[in-house]
């Protein structure tokens, strides 16, 4: 137990110090694409020393390596029968069923493509330690003579496993195979005598247990982050917990004796980023744009932007009377006619493109995915931003409620972000410049037991990235 408390302190160390020391080399301002931690999609800001600008947009990456540790305690049932070279009355003694323990270290690796569901890990415990007694019942004699058999049993494990990716975010499931090889053992089967001060006599288990077993597991795991490293990669904490249940371990003197297993333990996972970079030019002639004021409309607990509109004021032609003053004579009084003329009713407002910001549009019903007027609007002004700043990019996720199969959520979220995309496209934005991608119903941010949380689900959100 002791090596495994050192092993998981040094490997945490490391990760520690890498990570301190990384940071401060690069200097990286990161800012999430979404209201959940590094555990999603980001993208990260970090200025050269010439004053451009690299954008690094992140994802989690397929492949990932780590260790495995926990403990495994257990159930140890069936006929078990062990022979005793001493004591003619009973040569073979029977055994009850009982509770064990142990522990197990070992490697993991895992493969999980952030857009499918099921994926596929692997683990080799190098070190899977079992430990239990079991007692015979006593045998009516006048030393009050009963049995017990401690044993310690050690196994190389390779478990392959399916993932299935669960509706709760970061949860896992997961169930495969087990191959146990049987690495060391010691069984001691023990005779002992209580009316005589607890007297014990010891023998050893001239058979062995079985060497290799079969079996199959079930279990669930969760994903924590704890670390980010040098704007590349990631490390993640996985609690979780299976049940196994395999062959017999011992199955000498007629024996069957098996065990259920539950390994409680946890995953230090370390994986690379999916990582795509953009080079933004130090422009010493930008002008940076005139902010506009612009109001926002409450729709449901969630602020849609809208515009202020002025109505200007009716103005009417009037006619002004010049009068004749006293002592002063005029050939005939004169009426001008005096036309003032309408002014031009101020623009409307802007509303103010902040790259990083993410602006959410929600749906009024399951099913719609086409654009409405304050969504419309928004996308004139990222147009023109666009426009204005030929290095900039936007980024568009669509999202669903539950109100549907997963692969109609799946297909709504998809169109929502492509709408965004064609009216983009239309008004002469590249295709090269927009980063789509529909999420389903994976990411709720609202209750979709209640209607107004399904409302606050179905969205789309827009950034836009300098």
């Amino acid at each position: 137990m002791k090596l495994i408390s050192y092993i998981v302190l040094l490997f945490l160390s490391v990760l520690v110090l890498y990570s301190g020391i990384a940071q401060n080399r690069n200097e990286v301002r990161t800012k999430t694409l979404s209201e959940n931690n590094l555990a999603d999609e980001f993208f990260s800001l970090r200025t050269l020393e010439n004053k451009d600008t690299v954008i690094y947009t992140r994802s989690r990456g397929d492949w990932w390596f780590g260790i495995t540790t926990g403990a495994n305690p257990g159930y140890f049932f069936g006929d078990l029968k062990i022979q005793d070279r001493y004591f003619r009355e009973r040569p073979i003694i029977s055994y009850k069923n009982s509770f064990g323990s142990g522990l197990f270290l070992g490697l993991f690796g895992q493969w999980f493509p952030t857009k499918n569901d099921i994926g596929a890990s692997l683990k080799i415990h190098l070190i899977d330690k079992s430990f239990f007694n079991s007692y015979s019942d006593p045998y009516n004699d006048s030393l009050n003579t009963r049995f017990k058999v401690e044993t310690s049993t050690s196994y190389f494990i390779f478990s392959p496993s399916a993932i299935l990716r669960l509706p709760v975010k970061y949860l896992e499931l997961f169930a495969g195979l087990d191959i146990e090889v049987l690495s060391s053992s010691r069984w001691v089967h023990k005779t002992q005598f209580d009316n005589t001060g607890a007297i014990s006599q010891d023998q050893p288990v001239i058979i062995k247990p079985e060497k290799m077993r079969f079996g199959g597991h079930i279990g669930i795991s969760y994903d924590i982050l704890i670390a980010d490293f040098n704007n590349e990669a990631r490390v993640f904490f996985t609690p979780f917990i299976t049940f196994s249940y395999g062959t017999d371990i011992f199955t000498g003197y007629n024996s069957s004796r098996s065990a259920v297993q539950a390994r409680i333990g946890f995953n230090f996972k370390f994986g690379f980023d999916n990582v795509k970079t953009d080079t933004v030019p130090f422009n010493p002639y930008y002008i940076e744009p005139i902010p506009y004021l612009a109001s926002t409309d409450a729709l449901r607990g969630k602020y849609l932007p809208e515009l202020i509109t002025f109505k200007p004021l009716e103005l009417k032609e009037f006619a002004a009377v010049v009068p004749s003053l006293p002592g002063i004579t005029a050939e005939s009084p004169t009426v001008d006619t005096v036309t003032i003329e309408k002014p031009v009713p101020p623009k409307a407002p802007a509303v103010v493109i902040r790259p990083g910001e993410m602006r959410r549009f929600n749906y009024e019903s399951p099913s719609s995915t086409q654009l409405f007027e304050r969504l419309e609007n928004y996308l004139n002004y990222v147009v023109e931003f666009l426009r204005a700043n030929p290095k900039a990019t936007v980024r568009i996720v669509g999202h669903s409620d539950n109100q549907g199969t997963p692969e109609q959520n799946r297909e709504r979220s998809i169109e929502r972000a492509n709408v965004v995309v064609r009216y983009l496209q239309r008004n002469g934005i590249p295709l090269s410049r927009i980063f789509s991608r529909g999420d389903g119903a994976l990411y709720p941010i609202g209750d979709n037991r209640t209607p107004e949380g399904q409302l606050m689900n179905r969205r789309v959100e827009i950034t836009v990235v300098q």
